[in-house]
């Protein structure tokens, strides 16, 4: 959990940087599961714990979208190994049908 919270927090602090307003970024999710071991081809023996997996997802809103892609590069080159869920939409969804 250490070491998933220091890569986490050095995320956000990376994504802060880039002009990413603090109230735009959130932790969504965090999971821990187990790893275990995996017994030789006949072995009768039980799986053990080896360790955990660890994840955290952050969710970021990037209001300036030209910045996006640069944003993204810089996340995945300090450590983060998944995106996914990237929408566009309206800061005020009631002003597109005034």
């Amino acid at each position: 959990m250490a070491a998933n919270a220091k890569a986490a927090n050095a995320l956000v602090s990376l994504i802060k940087s880039e002009g990413v307003a603090p109230a735009d970024i959130q932790t969504s999710e965090v999971s821990i599961s187990p790893m275990f071991s995996q017994p030789a081809p006949g072995q009768q023996t039980a799986p053990t714990i080896t360790g955990y997996n660890v994840s955290n997802n952050v969710t970021v809103m990037v209001r300036d979208i030209p910045r996006l892609g640069g944003v993204l590069d810089k996340a995945v080159a300090a450590g983060a190994n998944s995106i996914y869920g990237v929408g566009f939409g309206h800061n005020d969804p009631s002003a597109l049908f005034g």
